[in-house]
């Protein structure tokens, strides 16, 4: 099983994976040594082997302005909102560790993958997003009109489970 979570206690804030089998870098090195390295101050992570599965459940429901945070977690969507691409990704970093240490035996062949629970947004006329300086009145309420037009693009852009973004990483990811 692996359940994403975001790590919303550092800046920038990071992807967290709660997982039931030994990570990459557990494999490599015993502990998450890429924490370590970069921030001694932070409170080392549990071990998969102690990680409670409801604990990791309402770490990634805890979205923002739904639910309160899970301590230093909150809903693993705002980084991976379609984690696909994560867990492809995982599964890569974690042949590639098996492999250093010799243990070739253990690594996963992805023959298919499945990806549920995403929604596509109809396309769907929205108003210009304008932002200048205002000159007079007229032009302030022009002015909230496209700060909110931007709120909303900025939104959906960190929401979206398709699209640009997801496309150009699978066709980096497939037609490698």
């Amino acid at each position: 099983i692996m359940i994403t979570g975001c790590l919303a206690d550092r800046k920038p804030v990071d992807l967290h994976l709660f997982r039931n089998y030994e990570g990459p870098a557990e494999i490599l090195y015993s502990y998450p040594i890429r924490q370590a390295i970069t921030c001694p101050e932070f409170e080392p992570l549990p071990s998969y082997r102690e990680q409670l599965l409801w604990e990791a459940a309402r770490a990634t429901g805890a979205a923002p302005s739904y639910f309160r945070s899970f301590g230093r977690f909150v809903d693993g969507g705002l980084i991976a909102n379609n984690p696909t691409l994560d867990a492809i990704t995982e599964i890569h970093e974690y042949n590639m560790a098996l492999k250093e240490v010799g243990r070739k035996a253990e690594m996963i062949k992805l023959s298919v993958v499945v990806s549920l629970g995403t929604k596509i947004y109809p396309l769907v006329k929205s108003d210009v997003m304008d932002i200048f300086w205002p000159s007079g009145f007229w032009d302030t309420a022009k002015l909230v009109s496209g700060v909110k037009s931007m709120q909303s693009v900025l939104i959906d852009q960190a929401t979206l489970a398709d699209g640009r973004v997801v496309g150009s990483n699978e066709s980096n990811l497939f037609n490698a």
